[in-house]
């Protein structure tokens, strides 16, 4: 009980801030429409002073302390305040979203991985009903010092009292907590794994566990207590496999048999560690790049199986209905497999020696069962109960175990009151503006690869008006880009799981097929990691982080084709790309690059719109001054020579390859969590001119703005609003700044903001 109390009272603080912004930007924009202009500067804006008191409140809930000041420019507490006002509205979702489940029968346990608020529940067996209330869970770890960030698999060890949460995202390690934790503590053990795991498996009796690895499509088995840089004892990988983007997997310890599902997308990616190889000798290659889509699947191997081995068998094809299968578990009291088929909102079941182009043996689906994007699962064949962990609502169901058809579950756990809406943010990693229908879209980079389209309006928590997810989609994790044309209304998206750029109708909704897909080995691509259109041009412009290249294609290109231009090579100064923007006005393509071998610089290389080769840049945006320790998204206002960018600055090791030790780390060592570490990330705003070692024109940075890790940059200049989606927040942002649009600022051109605007 006083668990829940404390609950309701941290929310009516969050709920409050909600409130109290809202009424001020309401006051704001009605006084500029009654009264004429009106000066908005930090900090005596009545808009500040509501929603400042809570910040640090939201700070401590979501895990995140403030680093100190790490260079000069930093220490000065005017360069602090400059632009640190709170946004008129954002989009976060104050509670869990369930995705990993696992259960302990022995010790009547249910424990659940929560992606959005970074942590792990743990529930009573019994727990949950018809009750519209949360369902109070017996602990919950969460935290800085837990290492937990974007969570996706977890797993018990019933006989140890062992929880295991492995991240799929940049803290890329497994954190194992004992039975009783709970709070904020830190793991017992850390494994660092490789990046994009994803599905993670036990097996006490060969004391060994399983992951899946998204990128790598491959799955490697460690020592049950391997850890720090332990490698694995064994890894399966190569193009035999059959796998192809895998998400859950399960070893069936009776059967010696590893399970593992997948969504299809391909390609023959290689580890980070590999990247810089083509720059230290020009005819290396980072990846062999050619990737394509193929039917999802659930793939079986023997357990002892290494390397490029052949599947045991293969469950594929039309018949089965698999739809972005997610968490699977085995039945071995009734020889099935279990299926959260994500793409569909259903739960499937095969026989467990099933293979081919075969048909679930039942199928749970329909209105009345409940079921939103299910992400995980698990069987509890002893009380002839399914467990289904939903992603889309804040629910998960409890089910008779042969269970079939449109039907109600028996029990539902809620992590949140019935109705509360679901944002289903996933490290919205980039954002996009639809002038057309005023709303906002922003993809996920992990778990449920949806792109979720929000009314622009939209404050608080809230639901998407759209999503775009499914099978039919091609879209998949890692959706670090997109940008919404207005010429042509049309969505661009990259896909870097599968080398692809996919292009959606400004419309789409639903599991809806791309009309157009850049795939295959002509296009030169090995990881579009994001993506520009040139509407005046008629161009799409794709920054790819593995082959240090910015490519240049035809908007309408389509299947297999070369790109127009390519800008690579050692002159250029592109390492791992991140962000690229096109301002065709002042004839310019804007690349954000980090550095990743010595001697190179992390900033924003400026080239010429038609350059291309081995070219120097046109200017280099770069130094201590420019306050950008880690680049990423960028967006371009071509009408006034501006260019905005979400310095993310968190401190990132490059995901690496931990198929064996890394010689240049000991043993033992702890990486910090990214998500609490590095210069607190900003937006800036810089004239596409500019060259050099120089501050940011114009910056909104600060704990008022709630902003920590800024990743995504998007803007509406005619309503002077700039679009910001955090990573840490785990939520969209919406600041209003019309001087820096004239357009939006001419009716009240006294309006200032909080600004570099000195640096001038």
């Amino acid at each position: 009980m006083l668990r829940k109390i404390i609950w309701h009272v941290w929310w009516s603080k969050l709920f409050r801030v909600m409130l109290v912004s809202g009424i001020a930007a309401f006051w704001l924009l009605s006084s500029m429409e009654r009264q004429g202009p009106i000066v908005l500067i930090y900090p005596a804006t009545p808009l500040v002073a509501l929603a400042a008191a809570p910040a640090a409140d939201m700070c401590a809930w979501w895990g995140y302390t403030q680093p100190e000041p790490q260079n000069a420019d930093q220490t000065d507490a005017t360069e602090t305040t400059r632009g640190a006002f709170p946004p008129v509205r954002y989009v976060v979702d104050p509670y869990p979203t369930f995705n990993g489940i696992a259960l302990d029968t022995q010790h009547n346990r249910a424990v659940m991985s929560d992606e959005n608020r970074k942590s792990i529940l743990a529930y009573d067996r019994t727990a949950g009903g018809a009750s519209r209330d949360v369902t109070p869970p017996m602990w919950q770890i969460i935290g800085p010092q837990t290492e937990l960030g974007f969570i996706a698999g977890v797993e018990v060890d019933r006989t140890r009292g062992e929880i295991y949460a492995v991240n799929n995202d940049v803290e890329d390690r497994i954190a194992v907590f004992d039975y009783d934790a709970n709070g904020d503590l830190t793991p017992k053990r850390r494994l660092y794994v490789p990046h994009q795991a994803w599905g993670l498996s036990l097996n006490p009796s060969r004391e060994e566990m399983v992951i899946s690895v998204q990128q790598l499509s491959m799955l490697a088995v460690y020592r049950r207590e391997a850890n720090g840089m332990d490698a694995p004892v064994r890894v399966v990988k190569g193009p035999h496999t059959g796998m192809a983007d895998p998400h859950g997997v399960r070893w069936d310890v009776a059967h010696h048999e590893i399970v593992v599902a997948s969504h299809g997308n391909s390609t023959m990616m290689v580890p980070y560690s590999a990247y810089d190889a083509k720059v230290s000798s020009p005819t290396a290659t980072s990846g062999a790049g050619g990737g394509h889509f193929v039917p999802p699947s659930l793939t079986v191997f023997g357990d002892t199986t290494m390397g490029d081995a052949t599947p045991i068998r293969t469950i594929q094809g039309s018949n089965t209905r698999l739809n972005w299968p997610m968490g699977i578990d085995i039945d071995g009291s009734h020889d099935e497999i279990a299926v959260a088929n994500n793409g569909d909102n259903s739960i499937l079941m095969f026989r467990r020696t099933a293979q081919g182009n075969v048909a679930p043996v039942r199928v749970i689906q329909g209105s009345k069962t409940g079921i939103s994007s299910p992400m995980g699962l698990a069987i509890d064949a002893e009380h002839n109960e399914l467990w289904v962990a939903n992603y889309g609502d804040h629910t998960a169901l409890v089910f008779s175990r042969d269970a079939a058809g449109d039907v109600a579950p028996k029990r539902i756990i809620r992590n949140a009151p019935a109705g509360t809406p679901t944002s289903g943010f996933g490290n919205p990693y980039a954002v996009a503006y639809d002038s057309k229908r005023d709303q906002i879209l922003v993809p996920n980079c992990v778990s449920q690869p949806r792109i979720a389209i929000f009314a622009r309006s939209a404050n608080g928590n809230s639901n998407p008006v759209r999503i775009i997810a499914g099978q039919d989609t091609h879209l998949s994790r890692t959706m670090h880009g997109i940008v919404y044309d207005a010429t042509h209304d049309e969505i661009v998206v990259p896909v870097a799981l599968a080398d692809a750029v996919l292009t959606f109708r400004g419309g789409a909704d639903g599991s809806e097929a791309p009309i157009r897909v850049i795939q295959g080995p002509k296009t030169k691509m090995i990881r579009p990691h994001t993506v520009a259109v040139d509407e005046q041009n008629n161009e799409i412009i794709v920054g790819d982080s593995s082959g240090r290249s910015v490519l240049v294609y035809d908007r309408n290109a389509n299947g297999d084709v070369p790109p127009k231009r390519v800008i690579e090579g050692p002159h250029t100064g592109l390492l791992f790309i991140v962000g690229v923007a096109v301002d065709p006005v002042h004839d310019r393509i804007a690349a954000a690059s980090a550095a990743s071998i010595p001697g190179s610089r992390t900033g924003l290389f400026i080239f010429g719109r038609t350059d291309q080769g081995d070219v120097a840049p046109r200017a280099v945006i770069a130094g201590p001054h420019t306050g950008i320790v880690r680049p990423w998204q960028l967006a371009s206002d071509p009408a006034q020579g501006k260019l905005f960018v979400a310095a993310i600055n968190n401190v990132s090791y490059p995901p690496y390859e931990l198929e064996k030790p890394r010689a240049d780390l000991p043993h033992d060592v702890r990486l910090p969590s990214p998500w609490s570490s590095g210069s607190l990330g900003f937006i800036g705003v810089w004239d596409i001119h500019d060259d050099g070692d120089m501050p940011p024109r114009a910056v909104i940075k600060g704990d008022n703005t709630f902003l920590v890790h800024p990743a995504g940059v998007a803007i509406n200049p005619k309503s002077g609003e700039v679009y910001a989606t955090d990573s840490v927040r785990n939520g969209l942002f919406t600041f209003l700044v019309p001087s820096l649009f004239p357009e939006a600022a001419k009716p009240r051109s006294n309006i200032a903001v909080a600004a570099n605007q000195g640096n001038r």
